[in-house]
């Protein structure tokens, strides 16, 4: 496990030789994101619904595609949102399974230091990466940001959010720590592809 600021735990991404990326999540990260993303797919169960309109996760997940006109942007996201509403909720069920087969033991890869742990190819760190930037949008836009990413530069003050704001606002950072690591080790991953690809030079065409 790696150490955030403030002393927290958090998840470790490793890239291999073989082009994956092996992801270890202790108990009580596999229940939080398992339980962060549950609750992802229930939001997006009733999308289109007129009495969604103003919730602010909404908005922000699925933004106006014509700034300058409402018009248009509501008749585009008449025809589309119900399609990428879909979509993100079938990666997020993908990332479900694998955090739930990881946590009952069924399925699973064991790390060079002997824990449990879940092999992703590219492919799928990349769709990881893509769930993971829909939980924080869906965090922010509960603590009622929606453009301003400088809100979150500085460390919150507990005098003036609740409990409630106060663990959001954690569970924001966290997720936003993960997705680093996850970046970090994609980028090993297509960085040492890049190397091989170099030192192995053209190939011979046999003439």
């Amino acid at each position: 496990m790696g150490e955030h600021r403030e002393g927290r735990r958090v998840s470790a991404f490793l890239a291999t030789t073989d082009g994956r990326v092996l992801a270890h999540f202790d108990e009580s990260e596999l229940e939080v994101l398992l339980s962060l993303s549950r609750q992802f797919c229930a939001l997006l169960a009733d999308v289109g619904n007129p009495s969604q309109l103003l919730d602010p996760a909404i908005a922000r997940l699925f933004p106006d595609a014509y700034r300058d006109d409402a018009a248009a942007s509501n008749e585009f996201r008449r025809y589309t949102q119900h399609d990428l509403a879909a979509r993100k909720v079938e990666t997020a069920e993908r990332v479900q399974a694998a955090l739930a087969d990881t946590a009952e033991r069924s399925v699973g890869v064991v790390l060079p230091d002997g824990r449990e742990g879940i092999a992703l190819s590219v492919e799928d760190g990349w769709s990881w990466l893509r769930h993971l930037t829909d939980l924080r949008l869906t965090l922010a836009a509960r603590l009622g940001v929606v453009d301003d990413a400088a809100a979150f530069d500085e460390e919150p003050d507990p005098e003036a959010l609740s409990e409630e704001e106060l663990l959001t606002r954690s569970l924001f950072d966290w997720v936003g720590y993960v997705q680093e690591l996850l970046v970090a080790a994609l980028e090993d991953v297509v960085d040492a592809g890049s190397t091989s690809a170099d030192e192995s030079g053209p190939a011979s065409t046999g003439r």
